[in-house]
């Protein structure tokens, strides 16, 4: 059987298993680039019973020493490989599977996305003109100024206190406390399990500026939207997303905001990973040990500053 009349009944039998059309194109897809590495290596086309292990690991080594392709994408081609083989396999066509025990491009595990200073201050200073200028302009009270001093309080909550979104959108009023020196929001975390979480002087400070203009209205949530609509996860979702473009901060959405709070607290309290478990309510300390670990983007960053200057 030729290689092509395999996959077309690999097609086949990936629509039989209820897979999507734009799963079924990208296995093709790569498929189709490991028979041209292939052709291009045997002087043939492939065929089911020709490929061998051999092959497989030369394939891998190609992807990554002369096409230096990310470990993302060649592991992605070898899974599609190796779902075709198996199925090959199963569909009587080969006796063994040629990609079995053909390990996978290990991956740097890296620190997630957080901002970097310079896009904290874009982002603040992208809330505090719009704030300004609706004040400016439009008066204490309204519509624009309400919804400025909204943004501004959910964002300095998301960056100050390290929420998840499903977090914010359940606070309620009740939940704040607050003084001229202190502050603190009652959290309903995973498994309906509270926790006290503190606020800082910012926090604090965006947050009685929403609460002095927000509209009196029958719900109890502490984030509203247009006709006291409790704001929900796409809301303020959508409210990040424009302050982003704003910004001109890249992928702005709520879990940056988590991952840039976690960051910040370990760079000022080094080490303080039960105290960044109990801000963030995690049980286990082992799953902030990647906030340990640089990201991609300070890793560059590291590297920049050993650069010869010709100043």
């Amino acid at each position: 059987m030729t290689f092509d009349d395999s996959l077309e009944q690999f097609s086949d039998y990936l629509h039989q298993q209820d897979r999507s059309r734009m799963t079924v194109k990208n296995y093709l897809h790569d498929l189709g680039q490991f028979a041209r590495w292939f052709e291009q290596t045997n002087g043939r086309p492939p065929a089911p019973a020709t490929i061998t292990p051999t092959d497989v690991k030369e394939y891998r080594a190609y992807m990554q020493n002369v096409k230096g392709s990310r470990p993302a994408t060649v592991n992605r081609r070898l899974r599609s490989l190796r779902a075709f083989c198996r199925w090959a396999v199963e569909a009587g066509l080969i006796a063994a599977d040629p990609t079995a025990g053909i390990r996978e491009v290990r991956q740097q595990r890296l620190g997630p996305k957080a901002l970097d200073r310079t896009e904290v201050y874009r982002l603040t200073r992208t809330l505090e003109e719009r704030l300004q200028w609706a004040l400016n302009t439009r008066g204490r009270l309204s519509g624009h100024a309400v919804r400025a001093a909204r943004d501004m309080a959910l964002v300095m909550l998301l960056l100050h206190t390290g929420l998840r979104v499903s977090e914010l959108v359940a606070l309620k009023l009740s939940d704040v406390e607050m003084s001229e020196r202190k502050g603190s929001l009652t959290v309903a975390g995973k498994g309906n399990k509270q926790r006290q979480t503190p606020l800082n002087t910012d926090a604090r400070k965006a947050l009685q500026q929403w609460l002095e203009v927000r509209p009196k209205v029958e719900s109890q949530a502490l984030f509203v939207g247009r006709g006291g609509v409790p704001l929900g996860t796409r809301g303020v979702q959508a409210v990040l997303a424009d302050l982003g473009e704003r910004a001109q901060v890249e992928g702005l959405h709520p879990h940056v905001l988590r991952h840039t709070f976690a960051t910040r607290y370990l760079e000022a309290n080094p080490g303080d990973l039960v105290g960044l478990a109990a801000i963030l309510g995690h049980e286990s300390l082992e799953t902030l040990r990647i906030y340990t670990v640089p990201n991609s983007d300070r890793l560059a960053n590291k590297v920049e500053k050993l650069a010869m200057s010709d100043e």
